[in-house]
């Protein structure tokens, strides 16, 4: 299995943590966040494009996870 990280932040926008280059050889994307952030619909539609034959499952978290 190989796995990558990308993170948003306000200030910094989309940043790669760990890079596999798996665009799309993804097949499932799990995404953590704050749920205003989940609701807007660039976020999810930036995480489409990057993953475009992965399945995405997402929640909102108490907290941020890195």
């Amino acid at each position: 299995m190989k796995t990558e990280q990308i993170i948003f932040t306000g200030a910094d926008g989309w940043r790669i943590k760990s890079n596999n280059n798996l665009k799309e050889l993804a097949q499932l994307v799990f995404v953590f966040g704050n749920s205003a952030l989940l609701k807007i619909s660039e976020h999810f539609d930036h995480i489409k494009m990057s993953y475009p034959n992965a399945e995405i499952v997402g929640c909102s978290t108490s907290g941020e996870i890195f």
